[in-house]
């Protein structure tokens, strides 16, 4: 996510994460899953409020399958988000969590 990468976004979605959505929208499955675990700018969000967006995005492709195992870090990102929004901080997760992401790659021999 922090480098954009819609397609390797979408793919660990359904191939690593073992999501599934109904129609494998993936514009929908990149816009979740930066919404989920990174931010909810209006690149992803169209300006939409939270529960609108959500909403749009179940209208166009519903969840079949969420991958319960991201469930709790989903929860996090969002939540720091909220407190960083009370305080006028726009936080991205991705950027925030970079290094140790990088760090864990590196450590399982996983080059990316």
């Amino acid at each position: 996510m922090e480098r954009e990468d819609k397609k390797e976004v979408v793919r660990l979605f359904l191939e690593e994460m073992g999501g599934r959505t109904k129609y494998t929208n993936e514009d929908i499955i990149y816009r979740l899953n930066v919404f989920y675990f990174d931010r909810n700018t209006n690149d992803i969000c169209d300006g939409m409020n939270i529960a609108t967006f959500l909403d749009y995005c179940e209208s166009i492709d519903p969840m079949v399958l969420a991958p319960l195992n991201f469930v709790m870090a989903a929860r996090v990102g969002i939540m720091l988000r909220g407190l960083g929004n009370a305080f006028g901080i726009k936080l991205s997760m991705a950027q925030i969590w970079k290094k140790q992401c990088q760090d864990f790659l590196k450590e399982h021999g996983i080059e990316y």
